[in-house]
């Protein structure tokens, strides 16, 4: 049997976990009419993400974040709380550098996280791009 390598592009893998790993697992086929095994799972380590500048300001009653794209991400998790001891939820997910929130009736403050977008839609401090508030 000859060895060879077959190369997957950086686009076609899947999301991140929280680890900022990618797992990732394959099959062989020696005989297209008999189903092989899968592989064991492997923890490949992505590219460190970066803190990148942004803002976050109040724009008509609308909550907007901005930031950079030096890491080059094609997708982001967005996370929001209005209190700085609350829990982070996840609020959504974009294409785009930027991310407009309608507020939270009755709050004084938003926190805002963004990060690198990840199979498990929880913060994660190893794939956080940028993280700022705004009083309401």
């Amino acid at each position: 049997m000859a060895n060879r390598k077959n190369k997957v592009e950086k686009q076609s893998l899947p999301l991140v976990n929280s680890e900022n790993k990618y797992l990732v697992r394959y099959r062989v086929v020696l005989d297209k009419t008999k189903p092989s095994d899968w592989s064991n799972i492997y923890s490949i380590p992505a590219k460190a993400v970066a803190l990148v500048n942004g803002v976050v300001r109040l724009n008509g009653g609308v909550i907007d974040v901005i930031w950079e794209n030096s890491n080059n991400l094609t997708q982001y998790d967005v996370f929001v709380k209005y209190q700085e001891s609350a829990t982070y939820q996840h609020h959504g997910r974009t294409t785009a550098h930027n991310y407009s929130i309608i507020p939270q009736s009755g709050s004084t403050i938003a926190y805002v996280l963004v990060q690198a977008a990840s199979t498990q839609k929880k913060p994660s401090a190893v794939l956080k791009v940028f993280e700022g508030n705004v009083s309401l």
